[in-house]
């Protein structure tokens, strides 16, 4: 049986190992990109009351737009999921040992109300307005797997 040993005797190379070593050990500033990415992205939707990397969200229903309406100070009539503005400013994105995290911890009763508006309640006649990169079944979006995929490559050549 052969032996096969490589010894690395280029000192530029070694240090750019030691250096992407010593990210891949911490990845925080790497989760934190992709927190902040991902948070953009949902921000981005509520502005434009667009899906990311997806169609327009549909119109607000003719009942909605009337109880909107007679309501006392509503942060906005007219605009979609920003009745109160509570749902939008409960909007975040942080990194953990893991990995990313983005969302939102409002609930009415035990309902997430991001949950429900993200992937919508039929029985409830509520229509899917997403503002996360997630496809029906709780999947990232290809295009922000791509995005992702390039901010940890930025990360790894730094």
């Amino acid at each position: 049986m052969a032996n096969f040993d490589v010894k690395l005797i280029d000192s530029g190379f070694s240090a750019e190992i030691e250096s992407l070593a010593g990210r891949i050990s911490n990845p925080e500033p790497l989760y934190k990109s992709w927190a902040n990415y991902l948070e953009g992205l949902a921000v981005t939707a509520f502005k434009t009351e667009t899906a990311p990397f997806g169609g327009k969200w549909k119109e607000l229903t003719f009942a909605t737009q009337e109880a909107k309406r007679k309501r006392e100070k509503p942060k906005s009539k007219n605009r979609i999921l920003q009745d109160k503005g509570n749902l939008y400013d409960t909007i975040y994105g942080q990194a953990t040992k893991e990995g990313a995290v983005v969302g939102t911890n409002l609930a009415v009763g035990s309902y997430s109300l991001g949950a429900i508006h993200q992937f919508g309640a039929p029985r409830a006649s509520i229509d899917a307005r997403p503002f996360l990169p997630l496809d029906p079944f709780g999947n990232l979006l290809p295009l922000a797997r791509v995005e992702l995929e390039e901010l940890a490559l930025d990360f790894l050549e730094q």
